[in-house]
């Protein structure tokens, strides 16, 4: 299973170069470097998942059509409503799909199922309704599942075996860890059609100064600053990184961060 890291733009060349595999936020397209980090991201072979937006509350899916044209990536998630009604992700998804599926014959769409909270059956209905559309070859299991659409913090995990046995065609991607759960990310990455998982935790935190162990759980809720310098110790996002399995030993050799963001820039 493939790490997307997710960072603030001072640490794309230091942090997101070590997977080859990226998911890209269409509400940050508009900050100087962003664009180019990703652009040459596509240019060099990488594989890019265009995410929608919709969990920092953005709905605005003309852009989403604007950064499909920009940045060609191979996987795009189609609209969706956190938390809100399962029929109205689903009618705006295929609203979507009608309107663009021919325009990118490149892109695999990723549908991602919703549900009022506690409303797990919802969340079914909406899936089930979705795989009878053979456009849909990607599914996004969202965190919200863990937390909010159910109480079980393996929701994920479950609904990707049912997935795996059911439509064994469709690959997976998991959006965002959930509350930080290292044994959630390794029961997911033991799952073969998971194919990749997302969070901007292991370099945030770090960059904060928290470290994934024990006491992940008291974290602070920090919004992520994407425009904040790069901070002057990187050991907290090293060891964040290593703990959800990305090989960061060719930064491990004593590299000084300002002068590595330099030489990369």
């Amino acid at each position: 299973m493939e790490f997307c890291i997710i960072s603030p733009i001072a640490g794309l060349e230091r942090y997101a170069t070590l997977s080859k595999t990226h998911l890209l936020l269409p509400q940050l397209d508009h900050i100087s470097g962003y664009r180019e980090f990703y652009q040459k991201c596509q240019k060099t072979g990488d594989f890019l998942i265009l995410d929608n937006g919709a969990y920092e509350g953005c709905h605005d899916w003309y852009h989403l059509v604007k950064c499909i044209e920009i940045y060609k990536p191979n996987v795009v998630a189609l609209p969706d409503y956190m938390l809100q009604d399962w029929d109205k992700t689903v009618a705006e998804a295929t609203r979507f799909l009608d309107r663009y599926y021919d325009q990118f014959p490149w892109v695999k769409w990723m549908f991602i199922p919703q549900a009022k909270p506690n409303d797990i059956m919802g969340w079914v209905f909406g899936l089930e309704v979705m795989m009878r559309d053979e456009r849909v070859s990607w599914i996004g299991l969202a965190r919200v599942l863990t937390y909010a659409i159910t109480s079980d913090p393996m929701m994920r995990v479950s609904c990707a075996r049912t997935i795996q046995r059911m439509w064994p065609h469709i690959k997976l991607h998991a959006l965002g860890m959930s509350k930080g759960s290292v044994e959630e990310l390794n029961a997911l990455r033991a799952m073969t059609h998971v194919n990749s998982i997302d969070s901007n935790a292991p370099v945030w935190r770090g960059w904060m100064g928290y470290k994934f162990d024990r006491n992940v759980q008291d974290w602070a809720e920090i919004p992520v600053d994407y425009n904040c310098p790069i901070p002057p110790n990187n050991d907290y996002i090293l060891h964040n990184l290593e703990v959800v399995g990305v090989d960061v030993s060719c930064l491990r050799p004593g590299i000084d961060p300002q002068q590595q963001a330099v030489s990369s820039s």
